[in-house]
């Protein structure tokens, strides 16, 4: 279908390729938010595999601690998995969603580019390289458990420019949204992804700068001597506060908002109730603010007796129970069974998401208990008490998996948009289906072996009861689902189009709701030759409608 006619909720565009430099010239120079979006996305994807590997290595080594066997000490083994958080969190999950808002929000909010196009590139270009440091010193023994001064402190040099490079991008994401929409689109207009986005910046940007003062304070202990080489392996909490309930939900944002924008298009209509929308998902944005309470791990035990804590992290279930009812009522099968994969995954992450914050709820027990006590209402030797165990990690794994799983369903649902081709449907199947069962293993697991009273890392012994060693086990093994999941998103993504997956230039438009479908796929430079007007939060399927009840 195609509209000739100007109408009132959205005007026509259209877009013309133009020629420019090609090849690295291309990624160097260039001011497209386009290419630099695809490139935080494929170099994320293929960290994601790097750090589930090293992930793999430390879990199977944590089912005995007592005797290594891949690693010589445990040294190496807390390097191994500080190094795992660290490129899991800050090297792919992140990184993925920054690009898939680099490339996406521009286009929904009607754009011609990003705000500071070559901000986001300088960001890319700058968090690869901290990235490649941060590599590179923990293979010459620094980092968390190193014993070299110098790449102990080159890991956190390194760590700090790869948080930086991130915040320079949110930065731009922020100002295209607020700054850069186009005519009609008002903040209650903009699409649940952008405003997920929106989010999801905004907070980065205020909790971000609160590891970066935690690893100024590590820098100045260790060159003064405070913390000494033999106990480095301490530094692994640097980022423990981000990776923390309710903190850690802050990954999962804009899931929300590509888990909705995706399983609505599959649905075939847009979810009505867009402003409880927009309500829910800056009510987990407010929820998700708690890294002042257990931030600063390095230096003082986080303070989970805390009224805010406890309200934050319950907080965390309202908005994500909203989301996921409305996903709900929205999932059916896609008639384009070329798009299956997204309803089907879309379900999973959120029903993940939800059944990680309701397990971040168990964390809230110990403030509450220790308030009885206190009270002198209860003691709390009969309540469980899980803050400071794997127990966190097993809530982490959760939110990291939900969050994967959204990425498979809103790359699958943006594909044609950014590569101009649809995915491989039989390797993100089989991803879907290895990510939901690693992510319940790796996340059962950890849960289960923090009730049996088993350490968090960077503990190097077992601690705790006689089935800590069997819950490690299938926490091993659902990480090995993680890694196979995350190495066919990666094949997906990186491979060139075939046959079955290239898409003829005439069915790349009308996919979905919003202003990214009002052009080709891929974009050409600019995005739009007019720009669009819009009244409403979808604009395109309400000029369908308009052009259809024309022709009638």
């Amino acid at each position: 279908m195609t509209i000739t006619e100007e109408r009132s909720a959205v005007q026509t565009v259209s877009t013309t390729a133009e020629p420019g430099p090609s090849g690295i010239e291309s990624l160097l120079s260039t001011g497209d938010h386009k290419p630099v979006g695809r490139l935080w996305i494929s170099v994320g994807s293929l960290f994601l595999v790097v750090s589930l590997g090293l992930a793999l290595v430390a879990s199977f080594e944590a089912v005995d601690l007592g005797s290594l066997s891949f690693l010589d000490d445990t040294d190496q083994y807390v390097q191994v998995g500080s190094l795992a958080q660290e490129l899991l969190l800050f090297g792919a999950i992140v990184p993925i969603l920054v690009g898939l808002g680099i490339y996406i929000v521009p286009l929904q909010v009607g754009a011609s580019s990003l705000a500071f196009p070559r901000g986001a590139a300088g960001a890319f270009w700058t968090w690869l390289i901290g990235c490649s440091l941060l590599i590179v010193s923990y293979v010459a023994n620094g980092g968390a458990g190193g014993g070299r001064t110098d790449f102990v402190e080159l890991w956190i040099l390194s760590l700090g420019i790869i948080i930086g490079s991130i915040i320079w991008a949110l930065v731009c994401i922020a100002s295209t949204v607020l700054g850069v929409r186009t005519a009609g689109m008002t903040m209650v207009r903009v699409p649940a992804t952008s405003w997920s986005f929106l989010v999801f910046s905004l907070l980065g940007i205020m909790i971000l700068p609160v590891t970066i003062a935690e690893l100024v304070i590590t820098y100045v202990r260790f060159s003064a001597g405070f913390i000494r080489l033999g106990e480095t392996q301490v530094l692994a909490d640097v980022i423990r506060g981000i990776q923390s309930a309710p903190t850690v939900f802050w990954v999962a944002i804009p899931a929300l908002g590509v888990l909705l924008d995706a399983v609505s298009t599959s649905s075939g209509a847009p979810v009505k109730s867009h402003r409880t929308v927009l309500g829910a998902i800056g009510l987990l944005g407010v929820a998700s603010f708690g890294v002042n309470i257990i931030g600063f791990a390095t230096v003082r035990e986080p303070s989970y007796d805390n009224t805010l804590f406890v309200l934050d992290t319950v907080l965390t279930i309202l908005p994500i129970l909203v989301i996921f009812g409305l996903l709900l009522m929205k999932i059916k099968p896609d008639a384009d069974t070329r798009r299956s994969v997204t309803p089907f995954a879309g379900l999973l992450s959120g029903l993940l998401l939800l059944l990680g914050a309701c397990a971040a709820v168990l964390g809230a027990i110990e403030p509450v208990a220790i308030g009885l006590k206190e009270l002198g209402i209860a003691e709390p030797a009969s309540t469980l008490i899980v803050n400071g165990t794997m127990f966190d990690q097993g809530i982490r794994a959760a939110v990291y998996g939900a969050v994967l799983l959204a990425l498979i369903a809103g790359l699958n649902h943006w594909s044609v948009k950014i590569w101009g081709r649809y995915l491989n449907q039989p390797f993100l199947s089989l991803a879907t289906l290895a990510a939901a069962a690693g992510t319940f293993l790796w996340s059962a697991g950890s849960i289960a072996a923090g009730i049996d009273d088993q350490q968090a890392f960077p503990a190097t012994e077992l601690t705790g009861g006689s089935q800590v060693e069997l819950f490690s086990q299938l926490a091993a093994f659902g990480v090995v689902a993680m890694l196979l999941a995350g190495a066919l998103l990666f094949i997906s993504i990186v491979q060139g189009p075939t046959a079955e997956a290239a898409v003829p230039r005439d069915q790349l438009r009308w996919v979905g709701f919003t202003l990214e479908w009002m052009t080709e796929s891929p974009p050409a430079v600019g995005n739009f030759t007019v720009p669009p007007v819009v009244g409403s939060a979808t604009p395109v399927s309400d000029a369908i409608a308009i052009n259809e009840g024309a022709e009638e």
